[in-house]
């Protein structure tokens, strides 16, 4: 079978049939009859894809005993189509398919005329068998089908034979998305010379670290990979001189495009599944004319050359995210089957209550659990869990406190207080290129009174044990000075955000151990409250946010800006869109920080690649840091927030 190669247009992921064009079967399944137990259905929304546009029905299908030679099937409800558009049907079995012998799965797609009740055709895929405790991902697909008149289609999905069980996804894709830009391999005009297409990988700009001693040698301290490269030759053809140049012609209409809405569209032979290489620019195009073989055979070799993004884009994972309320941590995104770092694009909509001019984001691979009495060095952790409490007082009482619980103390002269978190830092992933540490940022909402004199905040690491097993470690931007807090409000107790600062912690899975997050207050003197509600901890390499340590002014970059309906959305590149409602997005203001990368690297006891991350999101009413004094008070929560959160899974050659 010849390799699939293809320029194709890539839509964004929040486009299309994302807005609507499923209303009328997604997330709907029904039992449409079985021979021995019934299957249990689990619907949730995932697994969604551009590049090949997947969109999801979202089914979970478990079967937990039948009897042998028996089946189940489970059918979606109507989905409204589109005239001359073609679709496909994908159905998916992945971990464990089961314990019984000779496991078949079947996807058909069948159709109806406009008024949902005559059939037009059914059209059924192979039906592969996997065996007995086989593990893996396997996929179907039936073949690209058409429709000039019908308007409703019901997907279709059978398991025959199972007595273990199965889980299994369906999906549903509209081709039509795709935007053919010029097949490059279609056995026609176009077809690869044998033994030419080849993947250079691009070239690794890095950043040394040089180690002491004769023989030290260096460490690589940072890494950036340039675009990688890919090259065939083509042999090109026509049924004339004229058209197989005119076929050479229309190459080189099709890569002198210079969007970045390309991809190149790349399947090997009998692989079930394409590589899809994001296009960073022009092709290199050269051409080896002879003339002989131009009036003789109507053929031209052309040599192609493609800069792509160093990794490729395979399934686009979408979940829509319910009303929540925030700030909050994300713990339902799906299981990733990337194996590089992918991308991710966060959208989500604010309604009423105080509009949100700052926002934190911060991700992290789904801590495994800690130690015991500790929590993972990520997320929120409540003020009033602190332990080793000095003159702040903990209370469930405290009004405007999140859960109406935190710790604070009344100021009547100078003084000082405390409290220290137990975390287990063996729970997170070690940053790239160290020796097994994290830098963990630590941010809080505190409570300040204006007759507070000089207030500061000290952040620091302690050994568990105490401090006769090693000194306090000190951020490095205030050290154990601490930072002084310039946002207190105008007049009265207000809440703000705060910055503490970041914190280096050891990562050692083989001998996991506690630490102490120490955080400290002092004050000169003067009068008024001074409490601490929450802090709030994100991978100081893995976040990104809107603008800190200035006005929150006419010139703020807000990030939602109105208390009307606001979907606001981060790109992968943290560059930003904004809507009204459910309406277009339009560019808007942007955040800082790392880009939204979520990564996935083996770790020894999980031992392979994927999984699942989580993902927090902290808006606030107030900026943290702002030097100006207001009146203004920082939000308890933001409510009613819903959002879909777009994982594009990445891989550093294929699937």
């Amino acid at each position: 079978m010849a390799d699939r190669k293809r320029i194709i247009g890539i839509f964004p992921p929040w486009a299309g049939l994302q807005n609507g064009s499923f209303a009328d079967g997604t997330n709907n399944w029904t039992d449409t009859g079985s021979t021995g137990s019934s299957p249990v259905f689990n619907t949730v929304s995932v697994n969604a894809q551009y590049g090949s546009q997947i969109f999801p029905t979202a089914l979970h299908l478990k079967r937990t005993s039948a009897t042998a030679g028996g089946y189940c099937r489970a059918t979606s409800d109507l989905i409204r189509i589109q005239p001359n558009r073609k679709y496909v049907a994908r159905a998916v079995a992945y971990g464990n398919p089961g314990t019984g012998t000779g496991v078949t799965l079947r996807a058909s797609i069948q159709a109806f005329q406009s008024d949902g009740t005559t059939s037009i055709t059914t059209l059924e895929d192979l039906s592969p068998v996997l065996d007995s405790g086989l593990s893996g991902f396997y996929e179907l697909e039936t073949p690209e089908i058409g429709f000039d008149n019908a308007y409703y289609v019901k997907v279709h999905l059978t398991q025959y034979n199972q007595t273990g069980t199965a889980t299994i996804e369906s999906w549903f894709f509209d081709a039509s998305l795709v935007e053919v830009v010029r097949d490059l391999d279609d056995g026609v005009n176009y077809a690869a010379v044998n033994n030419t297409f080849a993947i250079q990988q691009g070239s690794r700009g890095q950043a040394l670290a040089q180690r002491s001693g004769r023989y030290g040698g260096a460490d690589v301290a940072s890494e950036q990979q340039e675009n990688d490269k890919v090259t065939w030759q083509a042999l090109v053809r026509g049924d004339t001189s004229d058209e197989a140049v005119a076929a050479c012609e229309a190459i080189l209409v099709a890569t002198e495009r210079s969007n970045y809405d390309l991809a190149l569209e790349w399947r090997a032979g009998s692989v079930l599944n394409s590589t899809f290489f994001p296009l960073r620019g022009p092709a290199e195009f050269e051409l080896a004319h002879e003339a002989i073989r131009l009036e003789a055979g109507r053929a031209e070799y052309v040599s192609l050359t493609f800069p792509v993004a160093p990794l490729t884009d395979s399934t686009l994972l979408t979940t829509t995210i319910a009303s929540h309320t925030q700030p909050t941590v994300i713990t339902t995104l799906p299981n990733s089957l990337g194996t590089a770092p992918n991308r991710m694009d966060v959208a989500f909509r604010h309604s009423g209550g105080s509009a949100p001019a700052f926002c934190l984001l911060g991700w992290a691979r789904r801590p495994t659990t800690p130690l015991a009495s500790s929590v993972a060095p990520f997320g929120i952790i409540e003020a009033e869990t602190g332990g080793n409490l000095s003159t702040w007082s903990a209370s469930g009482t405290y009004t405007n406190y999140r859960g109406s619980a935190g710790i604070k103390t009344t100021v009547s002269a100078g003084g000082s207080a405390s409290a220290t978190f137990a975390v287990d830092p063996s729970t997170m992933e070690a940053d790239d290129f160290t020796r097994g540490t994290i830098d963990v940022e630590v941010w809080a909402r505190i409570e300040i009174d204006a007759g507070v004199s000089s207030p500061r905040m000290t952040l620091s690491l302690e050994p568990f044990a105490g401090t006769s097993f090693g000194a306090s470690q000190y951020t490095p931007e205030f050290g154990s000075g601490g930072k002084l807090l310039v946002n207190k409000p105008s007049s009265g107790a207000k809440f703000r955000p705060v910055r503490l600062g970041t914190l280096t912690l050891p990562v050692d899975y083989a001998q996991p151990l506690k630490w102490n997050i120490k955080v400290a207050a002092s004050w000169a003197g003067g009068s008024g409250v001074f409490g601490l509600d929450y802090l709030v901890l994100v991978p100081a390499r893995r976040r990104a946010c809107t603008r800190t340590g200035v006005a929150l002014d006419a010139t703020y970059p807000d990030y939602v800006a109105s208390t009307s309906d606001t979907n606001k959305l981060i790109r992968h590149d943290l560059s930003g869109l904004v809507a009204s409602g459910s309406g277009a997005f339009g560019p808007d203001a942007g955040m800082g920080g790392s880009t939204l990368e979520p990564t996935h690297q083996p770790r020894p006891e999980i031992g392979t690649l994927g999984g699942a991350f989580d993902l927090l999101v902290w808006p606030s009413s107030v900026v943290p840091d702002d030097p100006v004094a207001s009146s203004t008070d920082m939000a308890t929560s933001h409510t009613s927030v819903t959002g879909k959160v777009y994982v594009q899974q990445r891989h550093y050659l294929v699937r």
